[in-house]
C-alpha cells in the first residue's frame, strides 16, 4: 500500500479504522521513528520490513501474539523489543534487526526458523519459555554477539544451525537428561569449551557435525559409548593404550532397585551410579549389569 514511502515522517499512529495491514504495507518507510505500540490487528507478511527509523517495538500493551514472517526485516534501528506472553513468531521477523540487544525471548511459546538471523547484536543470557520443546532451524544463525544460552529441561530438539556461528558462546553447555534430538551444525563455529551430560546414552540424534570444536566432555560415569555426537569419549584408557580383560568365572544375575522418578538430571544419573556401584560391590565377578525399566512389565 505505501512500499517505500520514505516521505513519511515521525511517530506511527494506528488509525482504528485499520483491522489488518496487508503484505508489505510499510515496508521501507524509513522515515518512521521512536517507539512503535502495535494494536492488536492482522498483520500480513513484512509489514513494517526495512523501517529503519523505529527504536522499539512494544507488543506487550495490546498483547499482541502473533508477529508474521519478516514483520520487522532489516529494521536496524530497533534497540528493545517487548513481546507478549505466549507469543508465537514467524520465520525472519527479526532477521537483520542488527542493533537489538534487548527481548524478552522466555515470553515466547513457538519460534519459526531464522527468526534472529544477523542480530549480530544480541547478547542473552538466552532463556526459553517452558512451553518451548524445539529450538527451531536457524534461530540465532549469525549471532555472533551472544554470550550464553540456557537449554531448559522441556526442550526436546535442538534444530540444525539453531546458533551456527554464535561465535561468542563459550563455557558450559548444560542439556537436559530429556533431550532427543541435537541436528547438523547446530552449534557449529560456537566456542563452547565443556558438553554437560548425564544419560547414560546419547540423544537418538546426535549428528557428529553438532560441534565445530572438540568440548570438553562431563558425562555419566555409566556413559558407555565412544563419542558424543561425533567428540570421542574414552574415559578409562589412552587411546593407545593397550586393553587388558580379566577373566572372569561366570557370574550369577544380579538386580537391584533404584527409584528414579522426580528430581533433575544430575540427581536421576547419581541414584542409577550409587545402584551400580552396590552391585558391583556385592556381586565382584558380574560381568553384566543390565538396568530395567518395570514399566514394561506392566
Amino acid at each position: 500500500a505505501f512500499y517505500c514511502c520514505s516521505g513519511f515522517k515521525g511517530v506511527f499512529n494506528f488509525s482504528l479504522s485499520y483491522t489488518e495491514f496487508c503484505n508489505e504495507a510499510f515496508c521501507g518507510c524509513s522515515g518512521f521513528t521512536g517507539n512503535l505500540v502495535l494494536r492488536d490487528i492482522i498483520y500480513h507478511e513484512y509489514v513494517f520490513a526495512n523501517c529503519s527509523g523505529f527504536t522499539s517495538i512494544d507488543l506487550q500493551t495490546n498483547k499482541v501474539t502473533n508477529l508474521n514472517k519478516g514483520t520487522f526485516k532489516g529494521c536496524i534501528g530497533i534497540k528493545d523489543v517487548k513481546l507478549a506472553p505466549k507469543s508465537i513468531v514467524h520465520s525472519y521477523a527479526f532477521e537483520g534487526c542488527t542493533q537489538i540487544n534487548d527481548i524478552n525471548i522466555d515470553d515466547v511459546s513457538l519460534f519459526y526458523p531464522y527468526v534472529f538471523v544477523n542480530c549480530v547484536n544480541l547478547k542473552g543470557p538466552i532463556r526459553f519459555s517452558d512451553s518451548i520443546e524445539n529450538i527451531s532451524e536457524g534461530l540465532f544463525y549469525n549471532c555472533y554477539s551472544i554470550k550464553s544460552i540456557e537449554i531448559g529441561e522441556n526442550i526436546k530438539n535442538i534444530e540444525q544451525k539453531a546458533f551456527y556461528n554464535c561465535t561468542s558462546l563459550s563455557g558450559s553447555l548444560v542439556l537436559p537428561f530429556n533431550i532427543e534430538s541435537i541436528n547438523e551444525e547446530s552449534f557449529y563455529k560456537t566456542n563452547i569449551t565443556e558438553i554437560i551430560y548425564y544419560p547414560p546414552m546419547p540423544p537418538a540424534i546426535c549428528a557428529s557435525n553438532s560441534f565445530s570444536n572438540k568440548p570438553k566432555l562431563t558425562l555419566s560415569e555409566i556413559y558407555i559409548y565412544a563419542d558424543f555426537c561425533g567428540i570421542p569419549f574414552d574415559k578409562n584408557h589412552d587411546e593407545n593404550s593397550p586393553i587388558e580383560i580379566q577373566p572372569s568365572n561366570p557370574a550369577n544375575e544380579s538386580f537391584g532397585n533404584v527409584e528414579i522418578s522426580g528430581g533433575d538430571s544430575e540427581s536421576i544419573a547419581k541414584k542409577i551410579e550409587k545402584a551400580f556401584e552396590e552391585l558391583r560391590k556385592s556381586h565382584k565377578n558380574t560381568i553384566k549389569i543390565v538396568v530395567v525399566d518395570p514399566g514394561v512389565f506392566d
